[in-house]
């Protein structure tokens, strides 16, 4: 009869403090459980966000800049070690960037090059020109290079320098500045995309090494009167 009695006894409204209560329950159960799914997935990502945070990877550059920058590398490499860049070696004289001796002769292709021979063409053989007199693909020899000479009685003369022989000519390239060579060769049709591949060292140690070899055989003869025997 107690359990019926009890049953049956209405149910007392909840008080204003328990229903605040109830509210405040409920807006902590769920903000605890946003916070919770919102720090599930910060632990998820963490990983992820430092290893990007720490990428410190090459930058994306366009197709042109790329091969500018690996041209530019070139010329500061020399995987052969033999004093020529990659870059000469492959765009200026068509040697082997990888092999100190292109032609295996024993003899260095820097050598070889700084003494007007061919780098390609082993010591001794003809295979074709290079450098000082010798014809080249364009048809150019080592004396076509130079300005033309004005003859007199007694000398050559590059304007008002008088060249009487072939040293006065080997000194008077050595007394240009770098420069007055690079206007000089473009003056004589020397294309100006050749000359920019040779830096200002190496244009004036190949310059001087083709000279003293035209010197030694004689391909200034036609430039220099003799001067007349005095009697």
């Amino acid at each position: 009869m107690e359990e019926i009695r009890l049953q049956k006894r209405p149910r007392s409204a909840l008080s204003v403090e328990q229903k605040v209560a109830f509210v405040l329950l409920l807006i902590l159960g769920m903000g605890g459980l946003i916070l919770g799914m919102l720090s599930f997935g910060a632990n998820i990502r963490r990983p992820f966000d430092i290893q990007l945070a720490n990428y410190t990877g090459e930058p994306v550059y366009g197709t042109d800049e790329m091969e500018r920058r690996e041209l530019a590398a070139l010329k500061n490499k020399d995987s052969d070690q033999d004093g020529l860049s990659d870059y000469d070696e492959l765009y200026v004289f068509k040697t082997s960037p990888y092999l100190s001796d292109s032609d295996s002769d024993g003899i260095d292709d820097r050598t070889e090059i700084f003494a007007g021979e061919d780098p390609n063409c082993p010591s001794g053989k003809e295979c074709g020109a290079f450098f000082a007199g010798e014809e080249t693909s364009q048809g150019e020899t080592a004396t076509s290079l130079l300005p033309p000479l004005t003859t007199t009685p007694a000398a050559g003369s590059f304007g008002n320098v008088t060249l009487e022989s072939p040293q006065d000519i080997l000194e008077y390239f050595q007394s240009l500045s770098t420069d007055e060579i690079r206007d000089m060769l473009k003056q004589q049709g020397v294309p100006a995309e050749t000359l920019d591949e040779l830096d200002d060292a190496s244009l004036r140690e190949l310059i001087e090494s083709s000279l003293t070899k035209a010197m030694a055989e004689n391909q200034f003869d036609q430039f220099l009167t003799e001067e007349p025997a005095q009697y």
